[in-house]
């Protein structure tokens, strides 16, 4: 799988995603990073259309706000170029699971992720699910292992936050790859692989097997995977 990485650092950086459709000629995925710590809403207002502005008043949570309007700027500015429009006639239609997709001639999909600090997004010609999670060392992990994890994957995540975030986050990258998200139980997909640069999942329902990409951002303090 050929992934292209790009890094959107400010607001002068949203021009290179005007780069998404001619990336996606010879690479299998587009993906945007961004640290939000590095935009303030006011300068993103300019990439959001007025119904999505409104929406921010609607959330309590500052991490929230701004991973919705980091999100859709990227998401707004991407889809402009592709479909060669204003970005305010771009619409984000729901699937009957409310996967997001946004109709296409050249039937580019994306895939959206984020957590505190951090908002990755991908585009693709093919279906792809992504997921990333900010490492809390605080989170007690160990109350939820025994609904969605197996036994043998209780025993190979322990105690160690880092590998819940990367076992969980290659479970959710796969669920929302297939469409369905948290519809079907994280238990039903087993981990029996995994390293620094692939993770490959076993579904129990459908009997096949599938490689996902890892994700290390900022040094440990995100893990993630692509799955495609």
């Amino acid at each position: 799988m050929k992934i292209y990485r790009l890094e959107i650092s400010n607001i002068k950086e949203f021009q290179n995603l005007t780069a998404i459709s001619e990336i996606l000629n010879f690479f299998d995925v587009g993906l945007v990073l961004t640290n939000t710590s590095a935009f303030m809403i006011k300068d993103l207002e300019n990439f959001l259309k007025y119904e999505e502005i409104e929406k921010l008043t609607a959330y309590k949570s500052e991490v929230s706000k701004i991973n919705f309007a980091v999100s859709r700027s990227i998401l707004n500015k991407g889809f402009e170029t592709i479909l060669d429009i204003p970005f305010s006639d771009v619409i984000v239609l729901r699937d009957k699971y409310y996967k997001p997709y946004i109709k296409n001639q050249n039937e580019i999909k994306f895939n959206i992720s984020h957590t505190d600090g951090y908002v990755v997004i991908g585009f693709s010609k093919r279906e792809l699910g992504i997921d990333i999670e900010k490492v809390n060392d605080d989170f007690a992990f160990e109350d939820i292992l025994e609904n969605c994890f197996t036994f043998r994957e209780i025993d190979n995540i322990g105690l160690n936050a880092p590998m819940f975030y990367k076992y969980w986050t290659a479970k959710e990258a796969y669920l929302k790859y297939e469409g369905y998200g948290l519809i079907r139980s994280p238990k039903e997909i087993e981990v029996i692989h995994i390293d620094d640069q692939i993770i490959k999942i076993e579904d129990k329902i459908k009997r096949t097997n599938k490689d996902l990409i890892a994700l290390n951002l900022s040094s440990g303090k995100y893990f993630g995977a692509i799955c495609i």
